[in-house]
């Protein structure tokens, strides 16, 4: 089935540290999944670590928001994260425009009010619409935007191609702004 509608969802995180956004952070579904279910709190656990083996990653909390609203976003984003993390499936957060996220989970009532909060807090991580990443960068909010690939090492391309062949969805997921090969 072809999709009505192909938008691209970006995974952004703020280190306060200048890093270098030409080397983006490299995460995963599955890592994503453990990380907004709770199974992963750090941001130099082993687990990223060994994704970014040359990234100096911060003995951190992670901060994790999300969108307390009701969207596509929100389903598209966690259906992906359903897909390749145990952890989230078997979390309660559920595969809806509405999740049920966990208390940890910082919730803003808009992508508007997402990224400020992004922005503004530290060693945070969050997902948004790739427009709503430009227009921040527009206004001069500082957004790394990490790659993002699955187990088998797929790119963006491919992952999109995925989505669209496999679901009936009005909305297909893109979730890196770099082809990862």
């Amino acid at each position: 089935m072809m999709p009505v509608l192909v938008g691209a969802v970006a995974v952004i995180y703020h280190f306060p540290e200048s890093y270098d956004d030409s080397s983006p952070l490299i995460l995963t579904g599955a890592l994503l999944g453990d990380i907004f279910s709770g199974a992963v709190v750090w941001w130099n656990d082993t687990s990223i670590q060994n994704l970014n083996p040359l990234t100096p990653l911060p003995r951190k909390k992670i901060s994790v928001i999300a969108r307390g609203d009701s969207g596509g976003t929100n389903l598209v984003f966690t259906e992906f994260m359903s897909l390749y993390s145990k952890r989230f499936r078997e979390s309660g957060i559920g595969v809806l425009g509405s999740p049920n996220w966990p208390r940890f989970v910082r919730t803003g009532d808009s992508a508007t009010e997402v990224i400020y909060m992004s922005s503004a807090i530290d060693y945070s991580i969050t997902y948004l619409e790739n427009e709503m990443v430009l227009q921040a960068q527009l206004l001069g909010l500082h957004c790394q935007v990490a790659s993002i690939v699955n187990s088998n090492n797929m790119g963006k391309a491919q992952v999109l191609d995925h989505f669209c062949q496999s679901w009936n969805l009005f909305l297909c997921l893109n979730l890196s702004s770099d082809i990862i090969t």
